[in-house]
């Protein structure tokens, strides 16, 4: 890693939540560690100790969180909203969780006019990614059973196949909504790990890449060194773009 990519890491600071029945695995905890983030698992039925979702910058959460918790599930929509004034990215992930209209996947689409997922015939493994920050995780483990007949406009695409749409992005006021299929082997302690981490790192980088459209000021007078080094190394991941 070069020095300015050290600057941009220790100037993010990430606070990761992660919410869901299906994602706080006791074989997990604490083992998925960053330098440069401070990780958080709560299962949706211990949403209460949650102080606000503002205090994280990235929150990720099962489809079907909050399924059988409609107390926490409204509390946590009414979170969403200071959520994503303030920049919260919010991801859903999702393989085969149900989609019913307590599915937490379900109410956020409805809450914020996005997309709504809904059941495909049969599970899609051979998605492809659309976005290049995604191409690793989605080849692993971008396998689901859940998608979009399409997408409405101001939706960028992540992943998808020849009839239908896997996942995708929408820029909501300050934030990124995501979604995203998502095969969580929970059998294999280590592809479990695996696969969170390579999520984390695709979606950090997503974030990273879509938060550098810089006005014409910052470019012509950035004030200092680090100033400096940091609108280098993101101009530079603007132009591979």
């Amino acid at each position: 890693m070069n020095n300015s990519e050290q600057i941009c890491e220790r100037k993010l600071g990430h606070k990761i939540l992660l919410i869901g029945k299906d994602l706080c695995y006791s074989q997990i905890q604490n083992e998925i560690t960053r330098e440069d983030a401070e990780i958080s698992y709560f299962p949706s039925e211990k949403f209460n100790e949650i102080r606000d979702l503002t205090d994280y910058n990235l929150c990720i959460l099962g489809c079907d969180s909050f399924l059988n918790e409609s107390h926490y599930r409204e509390i946590f929509c009414k979170q969403l909203f200071r959520a994503i004034k303030s920049g919260v990215t919010i991801c859903v992930v999702y393989y085969n969780e149900s989609l019913s209209s307590n599915s937490i996947g379900v109410r956020i689409s409805k809450e914020l006019k996005l997309s709504t997922p809904s059941k495909l015939q049969k599970v899609i493994h051979d998605g492809k990614a659309t976005q290049k920050e995604f191409h690793s995780f989605i080849e692993r483990w971008g396998s689901s059973m859940v998608g979009f007949a399409k997408v409405r406009e101001g939706e960028k695409v992540i992943c998808k196949t020849e009839k239908a749409v896997l996942g995708f992005s929408a820029k909501v006021e300050k934030s990124q909504i995501i979604y995203l299929p998502f095969y969580r082997n929970v059998l294999d302690k280590n592809e479990l790990k695996e696969g969170f981490q390579s999520l984390i790192d695709s979606l950090l980088t997503f974030i990273s890449v879509s938060q550098t459209d810089i006005p014409f000021w910052a470019k012509e007078n950035p004030f200092f060194t680090e100033e400096k080094s940091l609108l280098r190394v993101c101009l530079n991941l603007g132009d591979k773009n």
